[in-house]
């Protein structure tokens, strides 16, 4: 599999709580609670940003993995 896939599979709700232990949110994707998020910024389904990360002003964030700390 290419690493793309690799994320796919891994940002998949279901896969995604049985690695991570986090439940997904209502929009099945997965925000560590530390996460900030700039003005207008979105976060599609199936992706996972971990512990500290930032998500820049008007970015979006779709079918990703974020580890921790990634800005």
């Amino acid at each position: 599999q290419s690493y793309g896939e690799v994320n796919r599979d891994v940002a998949d709700p279901g896969v995604a709580l049985r690695l991570s232990g986090l439940k997904p949110t209502k929009y099945d994707n997965i925000v560590a609670s530390s996460t900030i998020l700039g003005n207008k910024a979105t976060v599609a389904a199936a992706c996972i940003i971990g512990e500290n990360g930032v998500v820049g002003d008007k970015s979006s964030v779709k079918r990703s993995v974020l580890g921790n700390g990634c800005k």
